[in-house]
């Protein structure tokens, strides 16, 4: 069975202590063209669970609408941390987010285009391939007739 990490995005409250007051959006594929959203709201006393199964075009346009809501709230977030597989974590101020909407979007839709399945970091004596990397540019790389390294052929 084919295993996909999930995207998930935290938005941080302002004061908060704990990671456990944050409000989490979980984004599960679920097949082509279909994933699963999970939005866990919390309260000082609660916590609120919303879902709903939708399609990528349909995804982006709710990620769309929520940043745009992120900039209208008069108690904002403090910030916004993303987890989206095959991406570095990162964390941006809740109040920057809109002026990124389309890097972010542009990466969780080359997101669903390529999800990524979920690996295990593997040692140095069980490389998964015998192709050793070349630096781009690098001597060993070269396009020319005879080898020579500098890119041009030589007669």
């Amino acid at each position: 069975m084919t295993r996909y990490r999930c995207i998930q995005i935290r938005f941080i409250r302002r004061g908060a202590n704990s990671p456990s007051s944050d409000d989490i959006l979980k984004i599960t594929k679920m097949g082509e063209n279909t994933v699963r959203i999970f939005y866990t709201e919390k309260n000082e006393y609660d916590a609120f669970i919303d879902f709903m199964t939708i399609n990528y075009t349909q995804l982006i346009a709710y990620i769309y609408r929520v940043i745009q809501l992120l900039t209208l709230d008069d108690d904002p977030f403090q910030s916004v941390q993303f987890f989206v597989p095959g991406y570095p974590t990162f964390l941006i101020g809740a109040d920057k987010v809109k002026n990124h909407t389309g890097y972010i979007l542009e990466m969780i839709s080359s997101t669903l285009m390529n999800w990524p399945l979920i690996g295990f970091e593997q040692g140095p004596d069980t490389r998964t391939s015998t192709h050793e990397l070349l630096p781009v540019g690098g001597p060993q790389e070269t396009t020319d007739a005879t080898n020579n390294g500098n890119g041009t052929e030589s007669t």
